[in-house]
């Protein structure tokens, strides 16, 4: 199929042929890879088997401007035809005043999603999802205007959801001067595998993204900074961090970021009321990075941070480090560790005034094979709080708990009476659980210790089945929730 709707009637060419859909709601088109436009008449079907050239002038949309869809609330394009661009510069006027959700999928000529000429009647979009449009330069081409026009603010009032992914996307906001677009409900942004894309939004476009709860940025390599900073001549072009003085999302929730190229995350002028309700953080395969974060964000990611999860980061030695201040701390729960091959400690107790995280609940520490000792006795006190504690294939693990070479050695009894689960596998230089005497686990129901030093094998409990029948109180389903949605 070449196109949806053919014009048999020889009719002028100057003919007010309007196309109309007047109670067309969802439009699906999928797996139609001839089919290069929506509509064409008799006349304009002759001259586009002549010439390859007339083909693609008039295939560079899919929907003319003749077209008009008032009514059309959904639209979904999978594997349709080789045009350029979805829509004319030259709507019919409401055409896509409805339009809620748009999803464009392995449509290989895509260029530009929507022009600027349309981007004012967007009134009521609110999902975008893109996906494997490999041609695909910019979501939103503000930069098209005729260079006499005064400068206007244009706003998508009900964007939610935006979803990028397998694109060689060079900016999502393609922005001059004279349109600012703002997104004042956009809640979450998935961009992942967008490996031409160096930032995510002008900074025009950041100062109204103060809705924003969840970003997740996947295997974008050569992303440089989340929000662009204009460089001035003389300003310093070394690697700068992902998050910089520009961004201001004081109600983000969940950040998650994979295989960024940066060396730290947040630079030292993140606005005061940024990242201050982050609860959940995770970050895999930054192979560059050095510190999760510096002392300045930790103060402020202590007082909203419930889970903290890094993996396959090869640089990171430490998770927290403090400048030696009291700070408030209470909300971190969970706290998941796998393949840091560099990580020597989770915190150092020298200098801290306070423990750190004195609220976790779940623990888990996987293939960190320089890591001797989870726990100091400094943090003895909340170790009673712990429920379930997971250690699996960390070579250097000696102890789960004792002293640091800066800690005096006392007497002080460390108890886990509120653990559930323990499970120890693969630890070849294990000695023993604790340095000091330990109380009985008076609630643990379920234990695991497998190829453990010279500690024989111990198992009480289906460990298997526990983790696949174990009933979650309301929070925590109310956490995982969060995590996967």
């Amino acid at each position: 199929m070449k196109t949806v709707i053919v014009d048999e009637e020889e009719r002028d060419e100057g003919a007010d042929d309007i196309i109309e859909f007047p109670l067309l709601k969802r439009l699906s088109i999928t797996r139609c890879p001839t089919e290069k436009f929506f509509s064409y008449s008799h006349g304009k079907k002759e001259s586009i088997t002549t010439t390859s050239d007339s083909q693609d002038a008039y295939s560079n949309s899919f929907f003319d401007q003749k077209v008009s869809l008032p009514s059309l609330e959904k639209l979904e394009l999978e594997s349709v035809g080789s045009f350029k661009g979805i829509w004319h510069s030259e709507l019919m006027e409401n055409s896509l005043c409805k339009l809620a959700t748009l999803s464009i999928g392995y449509c290989s000529r895509l260029h530009n999603v929507f022009p600027s000429t349309i981007i004012g009647g967007l009134h009521n979009l609110t999902i975008v999802r893109i996906e494997n449009c490999p041609s695909l330069e910019s979501l939103f081409d503000c930069g098209s205007l005729d260079a006499n026009n005064a400068q206007t603010t244009i706003s998508l009032p009900k964007l939610e959801v935006k979803i990028v992914r397998e694109v060689k996307l060079k900016c999502m906001v393609k922005s001059d001067s004279r349109m600012i677009l703002g997104f004042p409900s956009l809640k979450n942004v998935r961009v992942c595998s967008c490996s031409n894309l160096k930032y995510l939004f002008p900074s025009c476009v950041a100062t109204t993204l103060e809705k924003l709860e969840s970003l997740w940025i996947s295997n974008c390599e050569q992303m440089k900074e989340v929000v662009l900073k204009e460089k001035a001549k003389g300003d310093d072009e070394s690697p700068q961090p992902l998050f910089n003085e520009m961004v201001i999302f004081p109600n983000i929730r969940k950040l998650k970021i994979e295989g960024a190229q940066c060396k730290e995350l947040w630079n030292n002028q993140i606005p005061n009321d940024s990242f201050c309700k982050l609860e959940v953080l995770q970050l895999e395969h930054c192979d560059n990075l050095l510190c999760l974060a510096p002392s300045h964000m930790w103060k402020r990611l202590q007082l909203c941070l419930t889970f903290l999860e890094v993996r396959s980061c090869r640089l990171i030695k430490i998770i927290y480090e403090s400048d030696g201040t009291d700070t408030k701390s209470d909300k971190m729960t969970r706290l998941v560790l796998w393949d840091l091959e560099n990580l020597r400690h989770i915190w150092q107790s020298d200098g801290l005034p306070n423990i750190p995280f004195p609220n976790l609940r779940y623990v888990e520490v996987v293939r960190c094979s320089r890591l001797e000792m989870l726990f100091t006795t400094f943090t003895t006190k909340f170790l009673g709080q712990i429920k379930e504690l997971i250690v699996e294939s960390c070579e250097d693990i000696k102890l789960i708990a004792g002293h640091e070479e800066c800690e005096e050695a006392t007497s002080m009894t460390i108890t886990f009476s509120e653990l559930i689960a323990l499970r120890l596998f693969e630890l070849p230089r294990f000695m023993r659980i604790l340095a000091e005497k330990s109380s009985n686990c008076k609630s643990l129901r379920v234990l695991s210790i497998v190829s453990c030093g010279t500690i024989p094998d111990q198992v009480v409990g289906d460990w298997e089945s526990y983790q696949t029948n174990k009933i979650f109180d309301p929070e925590e389903l109310l956490f995982n929730y969060m995590l996967y949605n």
